[in-house]
């Protein structure tokens, strides 16, 4: 719950500087963010890796941050 809440205080501090898109909520966004994180977790022990774990988590994390930040 802390980790959430983190993240939606993040997310919506975002949203109100401007600095992402309001398309989706702090909540939509917290969700989506853990799910993201849960999912390379899980996945990490049947998949086969070129990368460190890190490098991948972060590699799809930068992905998403460029589709919902707003272009300055």
């Amino acid at each position: 719950m802390e980790r959430r809440k983190f993240f939606l205080e993040l997310f919506q501090g975002a949203i109100d500087n401007k600095e992402i898109r309001d398309v989706f909520t702090a909540d939509e966004l917290a969700d989506t963010l853990q799910g993201i994180i849960m999912a390379k977790v899980l996945s990490r022990r049947i998949s086969n890796r070129k990368h460190t774990f890190k490098h991948e988590l972060i590699a799809n994390l930068v992905k998403w941050f460029e589709f919902i930040k707003i272009e300055q």
